[in-house]
């Protein structure tokens, strides 16, 4: 809600609280329309054109066995105490944030490799880097002729 300037912000906001109360009454008494149906004890009315009408009717007339709280079954062993469920799952968000802060640190090499790489390079001191690059040339040279004269072999059978 916005105050006009010069205008009493308390009145307004009187205004603005009233106008709230008003809508949640409203919807309150709407909904007491229906109440009847959401409360009534007994199931709504048969459809008649349904093909099951005549044993659903035949059904809704039948009481049936209701079990004592003596006939409910002891708690299974091996289920956890809600504090135990409590600690399971702090420990998994703990993990899910300890994840997050390790992909935040370590970027993924499959995505944007050519701004991680600028960024790499400039952290390098510009003697080190040429003689990181005329290494580097000559040791990628190597790797791929060994891996050129590897394809050219046949593979063994196996």
């Amino acid at each position: 809600m916005r105050i006009a300037p010069g205008a009493n912000p308390v009145a307004q906001l009187k205004r603005g609280s009233a106008a709230a109360v008003a809508a949640v009454l409203a919807c309150g008494l709407i909904g007491c329309a229906q109440i009847h149906e959401a409360t009534a004890l007994e199931p709504p009315p048969i459809n008649p054109s349904s093909p099951i009408a005549d044993y659903a009717d035949h059904v809704s007339h039948q009481t049936f066995p209701t079990p004592t709280f003596a006939q409910v079954p002891p708690k299974p062993a091996g289920v956890r105490s809600p504090a135990e469920y409590k600690l399971a799952i702090t420990q998994e968000v703990q993990m899910r944030r300890d994840l997050a802060a390790w992909r935040a640190t370590h970027p993924q090499l499959t995505s944007d490799t050519d701004a991680w790489a600028d960024l790499q390079r400039h952290r390098i001191p510009p003697i080190a880097s040429a003689q990181v690059a005329a290494t580097h040339d000559a040791e990628s040279e190597a790797f791929a002729k060994r891996l050129r004269e590897e394809a050219g072999k046949p593979q063994p059978q196996q």
